[in-house]
């Protein structure tokens, strides 16, 4: 095995390294506020944050690209999965029973995929999942967490079951 031994060669390396564990066919965040799902608005929400990242290269691995919103909305939980799931299911997305665990300040969540993206809903558990000030003097029957992010390609959506 030989060693790198000029800076510049090091340097060269590195990037590749990057390079090729960026590239792993998953969508970036342009692609992902291009898609349609991206841009769905429940009516009447607030958009009370916006977060995202472009996919990255960490020492953990390969970080996945996502844009994510959280919403409230004075509607139940039960009408926003349903508006959720008939404008998803519109656009050609199915039902994901992979996206579905929980987070610890989530009360529910539902997800759908389509090719090497994730479209996700998630409950909030309001007391638990922000401090009092993130909602600006608003009070809210639902929170949600609505995101879109990339996934491994090669997975595929799951087959079709039941719900």
């Amino acid at each position: 095995m030989s060693v790198v031994k000029s800076p510049l060669r090091r340097v060269a390396l590195a990037l590749a390294i990057v390079a090729s564990a960026c590239a792993s066919g998953d969508p970036d965040l342009a692609a992902l506020q291009r898609e349609s799902a991206a841009s769905l608005r429940m009516p009447d929400t607030v958009d009370l944050g916006h977060f995202y990242s472009d996919k990255l290269s960490t020492l953990e691995g390969p970080q996945r690209a996502f844009d994510a919103h959280v919403f409230g909305v004075q509607s139940s939980d039960v009408d926003v999965h349903a508006f959720y799931d008939r404008e998803i299911t519109r656009l050609g997305w199915q039902y994901d029973f992979l996206a579905t665990s929980i987070s610890s300040v989530e009360l529910a969540a539902w997800g759908w995929c389509k090719g090497a993206m994730v479209f996700r809903i998630g409950i909030q558990d309001q007391p638990r999942a922000f401090r009092s000030e993130f909602y600006k003097g608003q009070t809210f029957r639902t929170v949600f967490d609505a995101r879109i992010r990339g996934r491994d390609p090669s997975l595929g959506c799951p087959e079709r079951i039941p719900r």
